[in-house]
């Protein structure tokens, strides 16, 4: 009996001796005659033991190796961290993984990739650093991080750049298709369904409700594509009836009297090559004629208040209106007060004209002062003030209908800021401010890194930016442009059908640039009509020159537009 005690206890401590470290990490035969035209395999971590010499050889990975392969496998639980960097960011994208970048080593064998995209505008050699952090591996000397180096060879390739300039077939094509597909009359199968739901009031699906975040993002397949293999099935909705039409809003006598203001100061001032500093003095209003209230937004520093201002007319006759200000709190920097400035100067750089005409679906700079510890800056007032806060409240219950119309206002101030070479660079409902008739205004940038710095994120180059409203150019590059704003406008428009929902909210910041380089974009909304998800998707074509043009998304929204009506 206790010779058989014994036998089962060596067993067991032998059972426990093997799992101890059991963490394999190698890359096959095949992989390593793809890269080094040699019939073996490399291996990394046997039983939980680095092979040091085979993780310290900088590997060559020639041009025409896009991915990379990796096999693992483990006998005890083991988590795992993925950190990819590179040397040079101009000649190639971040490089992305197709596992989670956090997570627990697999009981049995798997292969992943990690893709190096080459931006085809530099030739360079690339240097890739793989660190793989691990947790919970015993028996192996502490070892917790294991970082793997490939050399990338990238070359110049044209083709991979994208073309600002160069028009696109494709995308007129798929504008063509997909008018003609809106504008058809409905199938009589089509209409009787419609039917069936306008008298089930149960069923209006256009009406906004909150959608749950379970659906996962979709790789992203060209909307021209789209039409080519396969006709999306149009949606079965209802389309409710309105109490006014809203693509036609109308000013308030307050609004009236700040419009007329405001126009006569820009007709003044010419200032299409004004600085920021020549701006706020140009606008410059007596402190005592600024009164501040009701504190409508806070930050850190970030300030946001409704208030009055003292106007005078041309024929002298003084009248007080309502207005908005921003400013930042005493004892801010330097450079947080410079920062407002800076960026709440910018609209008013490409919206003036020769005119002195002001687009109605921009919120303008209309005054400021220097007076005092702070600067502050004064806009027309929105009587429903911020977009997205507006869009959060559970007050919102607006239609498919609304939607679109809130989608053409901002095309309407993109279109007129574009027209002037200004690029926005950060369309969002945060930077948009509406009144009681549905009256949209897009306004600048200022303090909303403050205001809203969940939707903000430092990529280790010590400035917050929008990453998931931008495109892959924007992250990777820095480059801004129109296209760059479209891609923004379809987040705008998916945050107006989810009630301003954080895009891509389970995805990490860092991993974006790759995220999107794989063609992930966000997922379709519940109630979202295919016809707008097809449109919205002409705004996220990798490629900025195959991304849809402002005036083309304003055509495509308009007919949409006109079908809804048919329905009203």
């Amino acid at each position: 009996m206790g010779y058989v005690w014994l036998k089962a206890f060596l067993l067991w401590q032998w059972t426990l001796l093997l799992s101890e470290g059991s963490m394999d990490l190698f890359i096959e035969t095949e992989e390593v005659q793809k890269l080094l035209g040699l019939d073996r395999s490399i291996s990394y971590l046997k039983d939980g033991v680095l092979n040091a010499a085979a993780s310290q050889f900088v590997l060559p990975v020639p041009s025409s190796v896009e991915f990379l392969l990796f096999t693992w496998k483990t006998t005890q639980k083991v988590d795992y961290a993925l950190f990819l960097e590179r040397s040079d960011s101009e000649s190639m994208y971040q490089p992305s993984v197709n596992v989670s970048h956090r997570g627990t080593v697999p009981r049995k064998e798997q292969v992943w990739r990690v893709t190096l995209p080459c931006s085809g505008r530099v030739k360079a050699d690339v240097l890739v650093t793989i660190k793989l952090s691990l947790s919970g591996l015993t028996g192996s000397e502490n070892l917790t991080d294991i970082y793997l180096k490939r050399k990338k060879t990238c070359e110049l390739n044209p083709d991979l750049i994208s073309d600002f300039c160069q028009p696109n077939i494709y995308l007129f094509v798929y504008s063509v298709l997909l008018e003609k597909r809106l504008t058809s009359e409905s199938s009589s199968e089509e209409r009787q369904r419609l039917q069936q739901q306008q008298e089930d009031p149960d069923r209006k699906l256009f009406v906004l409700d909150q959608p749950p975040l379970e659906e996962a993002h979709r790789p992203y397949i060209p909307p021209h594509h789209q039409l080519t293999n396969s006709r999306p099935q149009p949606s079965l909705v209802s389309y409710p009836s309105l109490h006014r039409r809203h693509h036609e809003p109308f000013l308030s006598d307050a609004e009236s009297r700040v419009t007329d203001w405001v126009q006569k100061q820009t007709m003044q001032s010419q200032t299409t090559t004004m600085t920021p500093d020549e701006i706020m003095t140009t606008l410059n209003v007596d402190r005592l004629r600024l009164k501040l209230g009701q504190l409508i937004l806070e930050g850190t520093f970030g300030r946001v208040y409704q208030g009055t201002i003292l106007l005078t007319d041309a024929n002298g006759l003084e009248s007080e209106s309502d207005v908005m200000v921003k400013t930042v709190v005493s004892g801010s920097s330097h450079t947080q007060s410079q920062l407002l400035v800076s960026e709440g100067t910018s609209l008013f750089l490409g919206a003036s004209s020769s005119t002195g005409e002001v687009h109605r679906h921009i919120l303008q700079l209309m005054a400021s002062t220097m007076d005092g510890t702070s600067p502050m800056l004064v806009y027309p007032y929105m009587s429903q003030g911020n977009l997205k806060k507006w869009l959060t409240s559970g007050i919102a219950s607006q239609s498919t209908h609304q939607i679109v119309n809130i989608g053409l206002q901002i095309l309407s101030a993109l279109q007129y800021l574009h027209k002037r070479r200004i690029i926005h660079k950060d369309v969002a409902t945060r930077n948009c401010f509406l009144n009681e008739n549905y009256l949209i205004k897009l306004c600048d940038s200022a303090l909303s890194r403050d205001l809203f710095s969940a939707d903000y994120h430092c990529l280790g180059d010590n400035e917050n930016r929008p990453v998931k409203w931008m495109p892959i150019e924007a992250i990777a590059l820095r480059k801004y442009s129109r296209a760059s704003d479209v891609w923004s406008f379809g987040v705008f428009m998916w945050e107006l059908m989810t009630r301003a929902q954080q895009p891509f909210a389970d995805i990490d910041p860092f991993e974006m640039e790759g995220y999107l380089h794989e063609g992930y974009r966000l997922h379709q909304p519940n109630n979202c009509p295919d016809q707008l998800y097809s449109i919205m998707t002409l705004c996220w074509s990798g490629r900025a020159a195959e991304r849809a043009t402002v005036h083309a998304l304003h055509n495509n929204m308009q007919v949409f537009q006109r079908q809804l009506q048919r329905f009203v």
